[in-house]
């Protein structure tokens, strides 16, 4: 019992990093529609001390707009993340979870963003996606 207890409390630090949220800017904002079901793509690029993350989430139906994040650009939001997704929290103060991303080329072309993204395809043999902006 002791061994599980001292096991339990030796994971703790970890189960507390996972969830913790830290100041990002919130850089770049993009929201597409994709296919013929008109559904939303929404890209988002947030820049924290460590480290520039994008990503991006795809809905058919949102609950939450995500044309409610673009007065966000610019400004300091909370995030957290791990290898594969990106936790922002919303305008009403709930998170939204996106799948990051670094093949789509879903910002303006100049963009630090863009060149992360042209980067990333550069080193890889799939040609990129294509989104139609609204």
């Amino acid at each position: 019992m002791q061994r599980l207890l001292v096991g339990l409390l030796l994971m703790l630090p970890f189960a507390a990093a996972e969830t913790k949220y830290r100041d990002a800017v919130l850089l770049q904002y993009a929201d597409f529609e994709y296919g013929s079901s008109h559904r939303s793509y929404l890209c988002v690029s947030v820049r924290n001390p460590d480290r520039l993350v994008m990503g991006y989430a795809k809905r058919l139906h949102w609950h939450y707009h995500p044309s409610k994040m673009k007065p966000l650009v610019g400004k300091a939001v909370r995030v957290r993340f791990d290898d594969e997704s990106l936790w922002i929290i919303r305008t009403d103060g709930r998170a939204l979870k996106l799948k990051q991303d670094y093949l789509t080329r879903a910002f303006e072309p100049d963009s630090r963003c863009e060149q992360v993204v042209e980067a990333a395809v550069a080193r890889q043999s799939a040609p990129p996606k294509k989104l139609h902006r609204r």
